[in-house]
């Protein structure tokens, strides 16, 4: 028992170590074939290898008079993945038995010289050995990746001729010269023409896929997979569309939106295909407001105060084109210098127009102005002009506008143009219209004058709508102040909730002035303190109100 053990203690002693009990992981030799070329070259690889394993190989020419012609691993070609004729890396596939490495070297003819072809993952270039010095020589080169093309082939440096293309092969060939020979392929990721067709009242610009944009005119091309940008519109007034095709496969290409462009912002967009493509825009005009009697190009003036609360003129300083297809344009000339346009609503059955907000912008994407207001038979207009950059009430300007020439005075209840009464004057024929800015608002009015004929005169005048009197209205030009006595809602007579004191009285047909206002104030303060309301005072109607 104890010899036994002494003899696998020895075992052990001895080198049976755990390394000779494994199984061997490569079980398959490699060895390299002998022969009388064996001194002009050096071969570097394993010895053994398993089955599936790529095994690499290195082999150096070590005669200058000699050239690498050929490596094989049982009679089948290895893969040169790197160097030239003077040697570098080859790859095989171990297969499930032993493998011979044979090498083929070749002694150089006095007049033959190498030639050395580049080795790349994107392609594969089929050339020979050598050649003779003024022999032709054919190259072919096979894309391996589709989004690559080969763009030029040089020998030393000097282009070859090319003999064809298309999407996978290219040809080239050149006459030997008397020297080795290193070719180099110079490639670029296939690019695929794009064509634009620009419909008429549309607009359509590319954001990128162009390598010279100064050129005329400019070449727009992409590579498989890449990101296609441009704008596109239609003119104000036109239903517009776009439309992107394959020219290969005739197919629709998808296109989208993008509001977070990391280039762009906001852009449209889609991903270029394997082929050229055409971006094509078209419109057709919209008819929504044809045969209506509101189109048409108005003239007229700005509703001011700032200077004089009454003005004299004609409709010369602003313009206002409504069309058919829902379009408007506006231009002044006088300080605001308003030159933009836009979409517009009519509301009919208030004989009211508005702009359109998704149109209100000034060819760069920014909210500039847009115009509403409301129209009358006969072809006036009141338009108010809203300030979109400034949003404020105070930046809203005010124009009264007619299709037909026109002279005009306009009067203002006070310098900040609060109420407006305008008069018309058509070769003898004088019309009305009674503005509200706070409501922008504008209705025609009559005037039944007791004195003069004209606002812009010393005049007194009852001013009506086609339901009642409104306002009084008088002009004295030596004040060169308009005065608008407007109807009462107040009408009644009021005293202090004690039932004792003075008593106020309003006949309903003036609006009390300030005066009174204040009087009506400290009349309140005078009441009993007792009494509930404003600083403890109360008035009670003896009329319904």
């Amino acid at each position: 028992m104890s010899g036994l053990f002494a003899l696998c203690a020895l075992l052990v002693g001895g080198g049976c170590d755990d390394s000779d009990s494994e199984v061997n992981e490569k079980p398959y030799a490699i060895s390299v074939s002998q022969n009388e070329m064996a001194a002009y070259y050096r071969i570097t690889a394993p010895t053994a290898a398993g089955a599936g394993e790529t095994v690499s190989v290195e082999v150096e020419v070590t005669s200058e008079n000699h050239y690498l012609k050929f490596v094989s691993a049982n009679g089948v070609a290895c893969e040169q993945v790197a160097g030239d004729t003077r040697g570098g890396t080859f790859e095989f596939v171990m297969p499930e038995r032993d493998v011979t490495l044979g090498v083929i070297i070749q002694e150089f003819k006095p007049e033959e010289y190498p030639i050395n072809a580049p080795v790349s993952q994107e392609y594969t270039v089929a050339v020979a050995k050598t050649a003779v010095a003024g022999e032709v020589v054919d190259v072919e080169i096979v894309v391996t990746n589709g989004m690559f093309a080969v763009s030029a082939c040089l020998f030393n440096d000097t282009p070859c001729e090319l003999v064809s293309s298309g999407t996978v092969t290219w040809k080239y060939r050149f006459t030997m010269p008397a020297e080795e020979v290193t070719l180099t392929v110079a490639t670029d990721l296939e690019r695929h023409l794009i064509s634009l067709k620009q419909g008429e009242h549309t607009s359509l610009r590319m954001l990128n896929c162009c390598d010279d944009w100064e050129a005329v005119p400019p070449v727009f091309d992409e590579c498989m997979y890449g990101i296609v940008k441009f704008m596109w519109s239609a003119d104000l007034g036109y239903d517009g569309q776009v439309k992107i095709t394959g020219q290969t496969t005739g197919n629709n290409i998808e296109y989208t939106y993008q509001t977070d462009d990391p280039d762009m912002g906001e852009c449209w967009s889609c991903v270029m295909p394997d082929e050229p493509i055409l971006i094509e825009t078209s419109a057709v005009e919209k008819t929504d407001y044809v045969g209506k009697p509101f189109v048409g190009t108005y003239k007229g003036f700005q509703l001011t105060a700032s200077k004089t609360q009454v003005i004299r003129g004609n409709s010369s300083e602003f313009s206002m084109e409504l069309k058919t297809n829902t379009s408007y344009f506006v231009k002044s000339t006088d300080a605001n210098r308003f030159d933009f346009d836009g979409c517009y609503e009519f509301d009919e059955a208030k004989n009211r127009f508005e702009y359109l907000a998704e149109f209100s912008d000034d060819g760069y994407g920014e909210m500039d102005f847009g115009a509403g207001g409301s129209w009358f038979e006969g072809g006036d207009a009141f338009v108010y002009i809203n300030d979109l950059i400034d949003d404020k009430p105070d930046n809203v300007k005010y124009y009264f506008t007619s299709t037909a020439d026109f002279e005009f005075v306009s009067a203002a209840s006070d310098s900040y143009g609060s109420r407006y009464l305008i008069e018309l004057n058509r070769a003898g024929a004088k019309s009305w219209y009674y503005v509200e800015r706070g409501t922008r608002s504008a209705r025609p009015v009559d005037l039944e004058f007791e004195k003069g004929a004209s606002i812009g005169e010393n005049s007194e005048a009852t001013v009506s709508d086609e339901t009642a009197a409104l306002f009084r209205y008088s002009y004295d030009p030596e004040t060169g102040i308009p005065v608008f006595t407007l109807r009462g809602k107040e009408a009644g007579t009021y005293r202090p909730g004690s039932g004792s004191g003075p008593e106020l009285t309003l006949d309903g047909s003036d609006t009390p002035s300030m005066a009174m206002r204040k009087a009506l104030t400290r009349f309140r303060d005078r009441s009993s303190p007792s009494s509930p309301g404003r600083n403890g005072a109360s008035l009670r109607s003896t009329c319904k109100r």
